[in-house]
């Protein structure tokens, strides 16, 4: 499910399809006012910048660690790799939060009706100092989508 969640969220922040990437995050997210441009100037530096192998967006993300704080909130930290303007590769450790809940300001189970959010408030960029700017040359990459998670 939390795989699922984030690479449908990324997918469409890449698009730009800010209403759609809008309804994957949490209900009192989406009940804030001037909450698409909030989740713009958070996101918006992704739009069109994960890497492609023949038309299709490879999967920009490897989820590192994910660690339930409670029933109803999770924090994932992420890899997010991403193609600068000036055509490097760009991998940056992130922290990201869900959040279930059943309605805006109230957190339920799965059980208890609640639905999985992302709260894109709680991004968290964390510094990397094993790589060099956390840059490799294009088509090299720091992420590895085999199934263990582990990074190269």
């Amino acid at each position: 499910m939390t795989n699922t969640l984030i690479e449908k969220f990324f997918e469409f922040v890449n698009k730009g399809d800010w209403q759609t990437a809008m309804e994957l995050c949490t209900y009192t997210f989406k009940g804030k006012e001037n909450n698409l441009q909030i989740l713009k100037s958070i996101f918006g530096r992704w739009e069109n910048s994960f890497r492609k192998i023949d038309q299709q967006i490879e999967k920009p993300y490897s989820i590192q660690k994910e660690d339930r704080i409670s029933g109803v909130r999770k924090r994932i930290k992420l890899y997010l790799e991403t193609i600068t303007s000036d055509g490097w590769l760009e991998t940056q450790i992130f922290t990201l939060e869900l959040i279930c809940e059943s309605e805006p300001y109230t957190p339920a189970t799965i059980e208890k009706g609640g639905v999985w959010g992302i709260n894109p408030i709680s991004l968290r960029r964390i510094i990397n100092p094993t790589y060099d700017n956390n840059q490799v040359k294009a088509g090299e990459s720091l992420i590895d989508n085999s199934n263990d998670g582990n990074k190269k």
